[in-house]
């Protein structure tokens, strides 16, 4: 059935954007999904105190998610480590050398000293790095197995389970150690069960990876810790030498460390930083950039959004450009937050930016940005 109706350009600007950002496959998606919520709201009994868990959620899965075949693996129920850990995500499984081929480095556009336009900086939704560790270990796990095909629509999943078992873990670390919602482990891991569908979703297409016209998406591609090609028509996934690598080096979480736990090893933070300074130039030049406003007093996050605004190409975007640039630098902070580039400090219901020790001492090697 179609129908027509009139829809405000403000809506139909912001659904574009989650459309473009691979949240809804079109606008219809979305309408279907819009129009089953609301009715279920008008069904629900009015005495509940508590909103009942939306059924659509397996809907809205569907209607993003490409279909399986009855020969698709459907997600298995892990075995957690004993500290709460999934063993696919812990580095005593791992071994020293990959059971295949690993492609080395991965070109790029794009030198380390060339200035990166924002519209080709990674997603903005890509906010934190503990997520890409995690989907890290267990890609090189399930990989190694021999047993999980590494079709992205096979593993990505099972990967995504992986992930919701360690953000239970995360969030009773959370709570025990009263964090701060700004300073929280958990962000960005997605809930396990029915409640957690579309979270895990989410994590497949952000911190797994997906194939979007051609384009390969999300942060393991983006740092090239994997690369994904299609094959016999379907897109496959692999560590690749560097994520390999970056899988091996302990972590402070996943391998039970002792003390306040850390997102990041030093050891972590010094192998991502000398990776991304030789192999990844669009990271680098986001970071060389921030470091460098931040030290010339663009410390706060309006001063920072009108100093970015010199290095977008506004007439690519089809949103609204300063929410665009809002979040493309929330993403670069908060991924530099986890390599102890900066810290933040909470001023009110603002920020100031300061950079770190180890922010300068990265600075002073890679160069400021003039």
């Amino acid at each position: 059935m179609i129908l027509q109706f009139r829809c405000p350009p403000e809506i139909k600007t912001k659904v574009d954007e989650l459309v473009r950002r691979g949240l809804y496959p079109d606008f219809s998606a979305f309408c279907v999904v819009a129009l089953e919520n609301q009715l279920l709201l008008e069904d629900a009994p009015p005495s509940l105190s508590e909103p009942a868990e939306p059924r659509n959620v397996q809907r809205v899965a569907a209607l993003k998610a490409p279909a399986r075949s009855e020969s698709s693996p459907q997600p298995r129920t892990r075995s957690p480590h004993s500290n709460g850990i999934p063993r696919e995500c812990t580095l005593a499984v791992i071994p020293e050398s990959p059971p295949f081929q690993l492609r080395d480095q991965l070109s790029s556009v794009f030198s380390p000293t060339d200035s990166v336009p924002i519209n080709r900086w990674l997603l903005g939704h890509y906010n934190r790095l503990l997520p890409a560790k995690v989907s890290c270990r267990a890609l090189v796990n399930l990989a190694k197995e021999g047993k999980v095909s590494l079709v992205v629509d096979e593993i990505a999943p099972l990967i995504a389970e992986v992930a919701a078992q360690v953000g239970e873990h995360l969030r009773a670390l959370d709570e025990e150690l009263n964090s701060h919602r700004d300073e929280a482990l958990s962000i960005a891991f997605p809930e396990p069960g029915e409640r957690g569908a579309k979270g895990r979703l989410r994590f497949q297409n952000h911190f797994v990876g997906q194939m979007v016209k051609g384009q390969q998406e999300g942060l393991l591609v983006g740092l090239k810790l994997a690369f994904m090609e299609v094959k016999r028509n379907k897109s496959v996934i692999a560590p690749t030498q560097a994520g390999w690598e970056f899988a091996r080096v302990p972590n402070p979480i996943l391998d039970n460390g002792a003390g306040r736990p850390q997102s990041l090893s030093d050891q972590e933070i010094e192998f991502l930083l000398s990776h991304i300074g030789r192999n990844v130039p669009v990271e680098l030049f986001a970071y060389r950039l921030l470091l460098s406003l931040i030290k010339n007093g663009k410390d706060s996050p309006e001063s920072t959004n009108h100093a970015l605004m010199e290095y977008v190409d506004s007439s690519k975007l089809s949103g609204e450009v300063e929410t665009y640039i809002s979040t493309q630098r929330g993403g670069v902070l908060g991924r530099m937050k986890d390599l102890q580039l900066i810290h933040r400090e909470r001023i009110s219901t603002s920020f100031r930016y300061h950079i770190s020790d180890r922010g300068a001492a990265f600075l002073a090697r890679v160069g400021e940005v003039k």
